[in-house]
Formats: structure tokens, C-alpha cells, sequence
């Protein structure tokens, strides 16, 4: 696949920016791609984290949408798409937006990509400002879920024992109860 001319401009870029009133995001974008004021975010990826469109809607990976709300806060780039790049792999699959009536303005071939409109992207980082907000409140409030539940706790010799807060027995009672599944 081809990009149409677009180039790294900015690699390791440190953002920093508020949420709210309440809520300070910082962090660093491995790389960001521009052409003519779009730019794509490129996040590296050394193990085998694949891309997930459901993971993204179900808020699971908010990675990349926090890159994506750092951008939008400076108003600097049209954001134009969002990527994860697999090194291993050198395999490069996101999520890309439409601009002008063109996917994301990039030439793409093979699988069919995530193709978001404006509107739908504007939800998707509103939704992101949202789990964000209940994660921050959860903190406050001492209150953090025991996820992911499928934890694999059943090593009695875990090398994380002395760090790890997982109730053991608490996680299998909550197994039991819900047949396996997460409550």
C-alpha cells in the first residue's frame, strides 16, 4: 500500500495537554506522518498487539485516540488516520478518517480498512474523553475493577506475587459465580 507523499515529520513527539479541569494527559506519539496539513499518527508496536477496531469502540485501546485528542487540542494537523505499525510484522493497520470525501486521503490496497466519517470520529473521541473521565474518577475514588477478569492467577509461584494485587480466591469466587465469564 502506498501513502499519497505523506512524510515523518515528527518522531517521539511529547504532548501534553487537560482533558478537563480535572484530568492532565502527557505522553509521547512514536511518529506522525504529514501531507498537505493531514497527519497520520503512527504508534511502533515491537510484540504482536494487533490492531482491533472493536477495541477501539468498546474503549478497550484508548492509546490511540489520546494521541488523536493531543492533536486535536493544537490544531496544528487535520488528522487524517491513526495506526498501529507491528515491527515484527512490519505490518501497519488503523483506523483512518474521512477528509474530502477521500478515505483518510490514502491510497490503500489489500484488506478493507476502518473507514470513519468526521461524525463518527468525533464519537469515537468523545467517547474516549469519557472512559477517561471514569477512569480518572475510579482512581479518586479508590474504586478500580479487577480487569482484564481472565487473568491466569493459578501459577502458586507467580515472579509477581509480592507486587500483584490480585485476590486470588476473590478472582476464582467471581469465576464461579459467573460460570466463567466476566461479571
Amino acid at each position: 500500500r502506498a501513502l499519497t507523499n505523506f512524510a515523518p515529520v515528527e518522531l517521539e513527539r511529547k504532548f501534553e495537554f487537560q482533558l478537563d479541569d480535572k484530568i492532565k494527559l502527557k505522553g509521547i506519539i512514536d511518529r506522525i506522518d504529514v501531507w498537505n496539513n493531514y497527519a497520520l499518527l503512527i504508534d511502533y508496536k515491537t510484540g504482536s498487539k494487533k490492531f482491533k477496531i472493536k477495541d477501539l469502540e468498546s474503549g478497550e485501546a484508548l492509546q490511540l485516540p489520546i494521541y488523536a485528542l493531543a492533536i486535536e487540542q493544537e490544531s496544528k494537523y487535520q488528522l487524517s488516520g491513526m495506526e498501529l505499525y507491528l515491527l515484527k510484522d512490519s505490518e501497519r493497520k488503523g483506523l483512518y478518517i474521512e477528509n474530502e470525501g477521500k478515505a483518510g486521503l490514502l491510497y490503500l490496497s489489500g484488506k478493507r480498512p476502518a473507514i470513519y466519517n468526521s461524525g463518527q470520529f468525533k464519537e469515537l473521541l468523545q467517547r474516549t474523553r469519557e472512559r477517561i473521565s471514569i477512569a480518572a474518577q475510579g482512581i479518586v475514588n479508590g474504586k478500580i475493577a479487577r480487569e482484564p477478569f481472565d487473568l491466569d492467577c493459578s501459577d502458586k509461584h507467580c515472579a509477581y506475587a509480592n507486587v500483584c494485587r490480585v485476590d486470588k480466591w476473590a478472582l476464582a469466587g467471581l469465576r464461579r459465580r459467573e460460570g466463567g465469564k466476566a461479571p
